[in-house]
Parts: structure tokens; sequence; C-alpha cells
């Protein structure tokens, strides 16, 4: 059996998915298209945070480093509005933000955000519930991470694999987006050792299987179990 998938695939909606049309119209008016090409920095730790990116195509992993780790937050694709939240103070990236395929950004400056918020109540609000969506994501997982341990982060992270990527299948849940187990452990801050012991119990528990690279997910409830996250919204269930 080959497992067909293209080599970008997203399911779940981007992060501005609430945002009104006359939002969207006010985002795209503002924003300066920019095409990068996979290993593109487009911002890094400490630089002056200054500007939001709204992802038009392609992939971006946001990231930072930490006691000699590579953590992964988030990777952002179609729609997903990425960047320090704005503010009236001089702040700077915590993070860094590059680019995993050939794709295209919108750079939206803070003042420009700023003077749309003060011409818009329609923009100003859905600005806020994106800052507060970004909250409650980061805050999901490291809930996920802190208090269920190494496997409840684990079981957290292949559930947003499955809702960002996920297909219904005969055999299963197909994640369609090839991920290495070194990858997967800079998710939730673990070696790929510790991963690929981790896997290794939930495919023996039938909880997952592997094809061609391909994980399925074939027990979503024992997953939903481990880490307690319940039923989960999509927009914050997500990579």
């Amino acid at each position: 059996m080959t497992v067909a998938v293209s080599e970008t695939v997203r399911m779940s909606p981007g992060s501005t998915f609430f945002f009104s049309k006359e939002s969207r119209q006010i985002l795209y008016r503002i924003m300066e298209w920019k095409t990068f090409q996979p290993g593109t920095v487009l911002f890094s730790r400490n630089e002056p945070a200054d500007k939001l990116f709204f992802v038009i195509e392609g992939e971006v992993k946001i990231w930072k480093e930490a006691d000699g780790k590579e953590y992964v937050f988030q990777i952002a694709g179609k729609e997903d509005l990425i960047g320090e939240g704005v503010s009236f103070t001089e702040d700077c990236h915590t993070y860094q933000a590059d680019a995993l395929t050939e794709g295209k950004a919108g750079i939206i400056r803070h003042e420009d955000i700023i003077k749309a918020v003060g011409c818009s109540r329609d923009f100003a609000v859905d600005m806020l519930k994106w800052t507060s969506l970004m909250e409650k994501t980061v805050q999901a997982k490291l809930h996920d991470l802190t208090f269920y341990g190494k496997r409840g982060a684990l079981c957290s992270t292949l559930l947003r694999l499955a809702q960002t990527y996920g297909r219904d299948t005969k055999r299963g849940l197909l994640i369609e987006k090839k991920m290495k187990n070194g990858d997967i452990g800079s998710y939730i801050g673990s070696s790929r050792e510790s991963v690929n012991r981790l896997l290794t119990e939930l495919k023996k528990e039938k909880v997952i299987s592997q094809e061609e690279g391909f994980l399925y997910i074939h027990n979503v409830d024992y997953l939903k179990e481990v880490c307690r996250c319940g039923d989960r919204p999509e927009w914050i269930c997500r990579m």
C-alpha cells in the first residue's frame, strides 16, 4: 500500500478564521507582501518586535532554544498571524520564525495596526480575539507538558497533528505529514530516543501504527484520556 499525500497538507483553519470580511480587507490593505524560501528567517529572537506576519502560503516554524534544546511552539500555515502581540512598548521577539517551505507572507507594521484599530471597531475586536486565542493556545500546550509528563505531552502533540494534518481512512486517522521522531521531540522538549520509546509503547498498545513514515491513530479517546484535554475546540488543539 502506498500512502499518497501532498507535500504540504493543512486541514485546520488559520488563527484568523474568525476575522470579519472588513477586518480581512484591512489586513490585506495594510500588509506588504513578501515571498520566502525554505530556511528563510522571518524574524529572530531579540530583534525588535515591530511587525506581524500573515502567512498566505507555506509553513513557518516558530521556535526557540533553551538549555541546549530546540523547542517548537507552532507550525504556522495558511491564514495564521504570527509575531509578538501589538503593544505600546519597544518589545523584542522572544522566539524565531523560520520558513519550512516556499511561500508568501504579508508583513504588517505595528504602527499600521494601531492606526487601523483606531478606525475600525470590528478590526479592534478581532485583534483582541486573536491575542486571546494565542494566549489560550500557549497555555494549553504548557498545561499538557507541565502536568502530564512526556507521555501526556506526546499524546497531546499527536492529537494536534491529527487536528492539523489528519484525514480519516479505512485503516485509521492518517497524519498526512511525515514527522521524524526528533522533530516530534522538539515539540515536547524530549530526545529522539525518548520519543522512539514512547511511540513503541503506543504501537504495542495499538493506539497508533506507522507505515512508510506516516503515523496512523487508532484510538483518539485514549490519547485524550492520557493528556486529559477533554473536548478542546479545534482552534486550540492544533499545531
